[in-house]
């Protein structure tokens, strides 16, 4: 059927540093997140899922849980090398009990041991938690 059985990476987890246009945050954001990827490829496409929880801060008054479930597709066998290494991402989740979705470019360095992904998150928000509707986010994750 095409699908080859690869050897799962595990993330040792992602420290996120966040920038908010919202004037009702701090601006910064550090996040740890655990991952689980599911790993599927093909001759020409790989597919990884993958599922992340941790807690976020947004300021001193403003702290919750993330959790989130992404999907990362990029092409394989390409003429080009930094197309082999490139995947978009695509996720959707819930921030401090709000629905959020992002969209953003992830980069594999050094054959695929370390990531490099960025992310814009946008998410719905209440009057009770005051959530910056608009961010991006830089993950580093090690891979092993």
């Amino acid at each position: 059927d095409g699908i080859r059985d690869q050897p799962r990476s595990r993330g040792l987890g992602d420290v996120y540093k966040r920038q908010s246009d919202s004037a009702g945050s701090s601006g910064s954001v550090y996040n740890l997140v655990i991952k689980t990827p599911l790993h599927f490829a093909t001759e020409k496409l790989e597919t990884h899922v993958r599922l992340e929880t941790g807690g976020v801060k947004f300021s001193a008054d403003l702290n919750g849980n993330q959790t989130a479930a992404y999907i990362q597709f990029g092409l394989r066998d390409s003429n080009i090398p930094l197309i082999n290494r490139m995947m978009l991402d695509i996720g959707m989740g819930s921030t401090l009990g709000n629905t959020s979705f992002s969209s953003g470019l992830l980069i594999r360095l050094r054959k695929k041991k370390l990531d490099l992904i960025t992310r814009y998150v946008s998410a719905t928000s209440t009057s009770e938690t005051k959530l910056p509707p608009n961010w991006i986010s830089i993950s580093l994750g090690f891979n092993f």
